[in-house]
């Protein structure tokens, strides 16, 4: 996990340790590790891959969140007001999709914390994860999995879109552009969606508003709409290229 002494500590559930580290050698509980993480994911994550400790380290966020609201007044830094809510995801939602805490809420659809984590502690929505993906990278892999909770996810990007669509109000730019950022593997969220068969969630992204879905004409009974699909050609056009090798 690239540990720091203090997430080692913690990790072993020795709060005297910890409080010996911050409190005489100020030890930072925002330091991040050489994963680029904070204290907060390693124990959500140990957690996940040994659940006879999940109530240690749940006690351990506690304990350390509680050091936070002391040392930073509203200890916003780290995350960890709704560590609480989240605490119950399970080791392949963690392992399988690296998480932010904004993502972890929305994979388990509960929009108060969502909400909570944008509007109070200034989440970014456009952040992405160390495996270079957007919140809807990591939905799409979600629901690819677990097929049965895509209208679930559904629900869930059109709530994070909402949020994306009040915050284009001051900047238009950042509510359009998420749409087409590429993962690791150069994909867009629309083009993940093709290549990991989320038909649904593939139909909702391609019918955004002025992001793939345009109005061309409207009669009066019916409205015309023009796609863009570019970006599907040419997956369609690599897959084809890819096949004639096989």
């Amino acid at each position: 996990m690239g540990q720091t002494p203090l997430s080692v500590a913690a990790l072993k559930g020795d709060k005297r340790m910890v409080d010996l580290l911050i409190d005489k050698f100020d030890a930072d509980i925002c330091q991040k590790n050489t994963l680029n993480e904070t204290i907060f994911p390693s124990l959500i994550r140990y957690a996940a891959v040994h659940p006879e400790r999940e109530t240690d380290m749940q006690v351990m966020c506690e304990h350390l969140n509680n050091k936070l609201q002391v040392k930073f007044s509203h200890g916003i830094y780290c995350f960890q007001a709704a560590h609480d809510a989240l605490f119950d995801i399970k080791m392949y939602e963690i392992t399988e999709i690296d998480s932010t805490p904004l993502s972890v809420a929305a994979l388990k659809s509960n929009t108060d914390i969502v909400d909570l984590l944008i509007k109070d502690y200034g989440a970014d929505i456009c952040q992405k994860n160390t495996l270079d993906e957007t919140i809807f990278h990591s939905i799409i892999k979600y629901a690819a999995v677990y097929p049965k909770k895509e209208s679930e996810m559904i629900e869930m990007c059109k709530h994070l879109n909402k949020h994306l669509r009040d915050e284009c109000l001051e900047d238009c730019k950042k509510g359009i552009f998420i749409w087409f950022e590429k993962n690791k593997d150069s994909l867009t969220a629309l083009q993940l969606a093709v290549s990991l068969g989320t038909v649904r969630l593939f139909e909702f992204i391609v019918n955004l508003k002025d992001i793939y879905c345009f109005q061309a004409d409207q009669d009066g009974l019916f409205d015309i709409n023009m796609y863009d699909i570019t970006e599907i050609d040419s997956l369609l056009k690599e897959r084809n290229h890819q096949n004639q090798f096989l």
